[in-house]
């Protein structure tokens, strides 16, 4: 709808266009393109931000007359025919990012930097099925929920007209927190400032992980409705009344607290309570968005290698909220495990012994050999983008390339039983 407003509107400082004129005018191009329009105030708000006018009444004759300031109908566009070959004579605001011969893709800074990066909005332009979209932190926009149609013409005055609706469209800057050092959350903290005042103004602020990036046309404020509802628990410094507690403070404040109910409790004990506080206190539908703090994992992770099950059931008694499984079980694997001795567990031995100020004669010792028993199965290990089943007998690649000769052939069966290399210091 904007690129065909955009087509027949301009800026025109001495002009007036009355309300219900370009309303009517409107409706009638809809039915002709069998397209629903949209109430008259949304309309009106649109229009309000795409070319930064003012509706005003003044007196027409013996009548006031709602009307617009500043705009006019269109006489004659730009017809010009462009090829991606000759993109960049007709760019005034934007920048060229690469280029084939039925693909453009062009970018404009925005007025947000945000942690030192210009925020960039990327127009994309295929030529050869005349459609544009937008993306915005490398997130594609809907044009449909702006109200902006997907077909572009391979004009100059098309493409002049597809930047001046990406150059007014706005972006969410989340909401405004007092202190990002104090978080515990895994939301996007980001540190915003406008382009060119950067080192003077600059705000940290959140936003969600589905944050819709753009704001709807009829958005008052500067954060979008999902950021809205997710972070609507926030509390900022402009927000805050006598009796709420501010982010920048819940640390001190809550040491406080514990240490006056509980005098003698140790500060492991503190910042485990203070943990489950976060997690009561923050409506989180879910225990793997939290951040669980260092000793919390390790407790846990000691108490999950010792038994799983009588892990999972302390944890599903509801008592405390603990860390999942899952989450701990991707802790423990921190090394890749292959059979034989690994130079990579070495090391993360070593590293182990210096972080633990262990003597230099406990870095000494023998190797235990022993059995396990295991259950025949197969399991799908993902790694990135390439998939490994996990469970067939391996010895390594050296014994694999003996027995393949010895064979003359390739038999694959299930393992059971795994060998366990244990380490035994001093």
């Amino acid at each position: 709808m904007f690129y065909r407003l955009c087509a027949n509107l301009c800026r025109a400082d001495d002009s007036k266009l009355e309300v219900s004129t370009l309303f009517s005018t409107y409706q009638q191009a809809c039915a002709e393109t069998d397209i629903e329009p949209i109430p008259e105030n949304v309309l009106s708000k649109i229009i309000k931000s795409l070319y930064d006018i003012k509706k005003g009444r003044p007196k027409i004759g013996e009548k006031r007359v709602y009307c617009y300031s500043g705009i006019t109908f269109k006489v004659e566009r730009d017809s010009t025919i462009i090829t991606p070959c000759s993109v960049e004579k007709h760019l005034t605001s934007a920048l060229i990012l690469s280029r084939t011969l039925s693909n453009v893709n062009l970018i404009m800074p925005s007025d947000l930097v945000t942690n030192g990066n210009i925020v960039m909005k990327e127009v994309k332009l295929d030529f050869q099925e005349k459609l544009w979209n937008l993306t915005i932190r490398n997130k594609s926009i809907s044009l449909n929920k702006l109200f902006v149609s997907k077909p572009f013409e391979c004009t100059a005055g098309s493409l002049g007209e597809i930047l001046h609706i990406v150059s007014k469209i706005k972006i969410c800057k989340g909401k405004l927190i007092p202190n990002k050092q104090n978080l515990l959350t895994k939301e996007i903290c980001e540190t915003l400032s406008l382009r060119g005042d950067e080192n003077r103004k600059a705000e940290t602020r959140l936003r969600c992980n589905s944050c819709c990036q753009a704001l709807t046309w009829c958005t008052t404020g500067e954060i979008c409705k999902k950021c809205n509802d997710q972070l609507g628990g926030w509390t900022t410094e402009d927000t805050c009344d006598s009796q709420s507690v501010q982010i920048g403070q819940i640390r001190d404040d809550l040491l406080s607290i514990f240490q006056k109910i509980f005098p003698n409790a140790s500060p492991e004990m503190q910042t485990f309570l203070q943990t489950k506080q976060h997690i009561l206190t923050s409506n989180l539908s879910h225990t793997s968005l939290v951040r669980w703090d260092k000793s919390t994992l390790k407790l846990s992770l000691n108490s999950w290698s010792k038994g799983a099950k009588v892990y999972e059931d302390f944890r599903d008694s509801q008592i405390f909220q603990l860390p999942s499984g899952r989450h701990l079980r991707r802790l423990k694997n921190r090394v890749t495990q292959r059979p034989g001795i690994n130079d990579e567990c070495l090391e993360w031995m070593y590293n182990t012994a210096l972080a633990n100020n262990l003597p230099p004669w406990g870095h000494y010792g023998g190797i235990i050999h022993n059995e396990a028993k295991i259950q025949q199965d197969l399991v799908i290990n993902v790694k990135g983008k390439s998939n490994e089943l996990v469970g067939w007998i391996d010895t390594g690649e050296e014994a694999h390339y003996l027995n393949v000769l010895g064979e003359k052939g390739v038999n694959q069966s299930l393992a059971t039983v795994v060998l366990q290399l244990t380490f035994l210091g001093n």
